[in-house]
C-alpha cells in the first residue's frame, strides 16, 4: 500500500493483499455486525468492495449480522432531487419477499450510538488516525478515535 496510513503501509497492491487485509481486520476487530455495499451495486467499484468484503467475511469465519447498502442502482436513488424529510424508497426491482429494508435518519455516529447500533469503541494505538483527524477538523467535523 502506498499510503502512510494504511494499516499495513509498504504492503504490495493486490486484490490478494486486500483481501488478506479485510481478513485480519474483521478477525482484530470481532464486529458483531459489518455494513458494506451490496453486491448489486451498478457502480464497479462499489461492486468491487462488496465482493471483496463478502469473501473477507466468510474466510474470516464471520456469523454476526451482515447489512448491505445501496449508493448506486440504475436509476436510483429517485427523484434525482434534494428532498429532505421526504422517504427514500429501496428500488423497486430489489422488492421481494424475505428481503428487509431498514431506514436510519442519522445525524452523525454519534447518535448511532445512543440508539444502539454502533458501539463506541477507542481506536487509539490500532490505527494511527493522524491524517484522517486533520482532514476531519478541516471540513469542521469531529474527530475520531478518542475514548
Amino acid at each position: 500500500m502506498p499510503y502512510a496510513w494504511a494499516s499495513q503501509p509498504g504492503a504490495a497492491y493486490t486484490g490478494r493483499q486486500l483481501a488478506s487485509e479485510l481478513v485480519r481486520i474483521i478477525q482484530d476487530f470481532h464486529p458483531d455486525t459489518v455494513i458494506g455495499p451490496d453486491g448489486r451495486e451498478t457502480h464497479p467499484d462499489h461492486a468491487s468492495v462488496a465482493a471483496f468484503t463478502l469473501y473477507a467475511l466468510d474466510e474470516a469465519g464471520f456469523t454476526g449480522t451482515r447489512l448491505t447498502a445501496f449508493v448506486h442502482f440504475k436509476h436510483y436513488p429517485y427523484p434525482w432531487a434534494h428532498l429532505p424529510g421526504t422517504a427514500l424508497n429501496p428500488p423497486p426491482q430489489l422488492l421481494s419477499p424475505g428481503t428487509a429494508w431498514l431506514a436510519l435518519l442519522l445525524d452523525s455516529a454519534d447518535n448511532a450510538v445512543k440508539i444502539g447500533l454502533l458501539k463506541s469503541v477507542d481506536l487509539t494505538g490500532f490505527y494511527d488516525l493522524t491524517i484522517l483527524n486533520g482532514v476531519l477538523t478541516a471540513a469542521g467535523q469531529p474527530t475520531v478515535g478518542g475514548s
